[in-house]
Formats: C-alpha cells, structure tokens, sequence
C-alpha cells in the first residue's frame, strides 16, 4: 500500500512538473482574485497585501515552505505577504489525496490554484518562486527568486524599508534578483 501512495505521489509531481509553462502575462490588478485556502474555505486578497509569493512547481513550493519553516506561523501576514500555489498540474485525485492533507498541517495559509484559471498565465521560471510586489492590489512588479536568502532578504528588506531607500537596501543585501515592472500593455 505505501508503494503505491509513493508511486502516485511520485506521478503526481512529475505531471504537475511537466505541466508547468512559461509564459509572460502578470496580473495587473488582484482585487477580483478569489482562492481558497488548504482548508477550502474561500479567500480574498487582503488590501494591505503588498506581495505575493507564487509556487508553479514543486521546487517552488519547497522553497517556500523551507523559508517559512524556520519561522514564527505569523511571518506572512506580519510582512503583509499571501503565498499562492497553482497545482493545476498535478491531478486532482493526487491532489485531494495526499496534498491537501500535506497542506492541511501547515501552520500558514496556502492559497491554490487547483484549475489554473486564476494563475495560468502568470510569469513563471523553473525552479524560482515569482515575488509580486503589490500597492493597493495593483501589482507594480515581480521578480524571479530561486534561493531561499534571497526570498527572506527580500519579504524582510522590502518590509522595513520603501521608495528609494528599499533599492539602497537590497543592494547592500547582496540579493541578485532583479524586479521588473508589469507592463500594462503587454497581454
């Protein structure tokens, strides 16, 4: 029996790899967005959002979650951060079966993007979780991040400093991923 809850898991992940693309479409605006969270229950993005951790893969989502690990169950909401996963790749009896119940036991809220209608067409790179930067549910930028100092420098830098000074401060961090502003004119 666990042979075969490994072998489902393991076909699970590598479909949901396999399905992962690359495209260049970010969100202008995540006021509409509507998730639920690992318990189903419904959610929507809070105004004082300012970033968005997206996972598109399972080495995304590992970093995630071995950022948030090491800390306190409030380090999302006290750095005014929601961390999103599309698992529309994986299917969805894997999913029902073995992640929600993995994800159920996680001490912070994951949004899911079960179906891929809300987050398909989101900028994405292999391995690398894509940070938003968001104002007012306008989304004002993103970056690719594949290193879990480079997500924590950059939730904590960009959290205690802004404008100008939020610029300053990452470069004296040392972090290496570089935000691009969302193009409204791009589809």
């Amino acid at each position: 029996m666990n042979a075969i809850r490994t072998f489902m898991t393991c076909t699970g992940v590598i479909l949901a790899l396999l399905a992962s693309t690359t495209s260049q479409a970010m969100p202008e605006n995540v006021r509409k967005l509507r998730l639920k969270d690992q318990h189903e229950l419904p959610y929507r993005i809070p105004s004082s959002t300012r970033y968005i951790i997206f996972a598109h893969d399972m080495s995304s989502k590992n970093l995630v979650q071995d950022m948030l690990s090491s800390k306190p169950d409030s380090f999302l909401q006290e750095h005014d951060a929601v961390f999103i996963a599309d698992i529309s790749g994986m299917p969805r009896v894997i999913a029902r079966m073995f992640a929600y119940p993995s994800l159920r036991k996680l001490p912070y809220k994951v949004l899911l993007d079960e179906l891929g209608t809300q987050t398909g067409e989101w900028d994405r790179k292999d391995s690398a979780v894509t940070l938003l930067t968001v104002a007012d549910y306008e989304v004002t930028g993103f970056s690719h991040i594949d290193q879990v100092e480079d997500l924590l420098a950059a939730l904590v830098i960009k959290s205690e400093y802004s404008g100008d000074d939020a610029s300053a401060a990452a470069e004296n961090s040392g972090e290496t991923a570089a935000e691009q502003p969302v193009n409204s004119d791009a589809e």
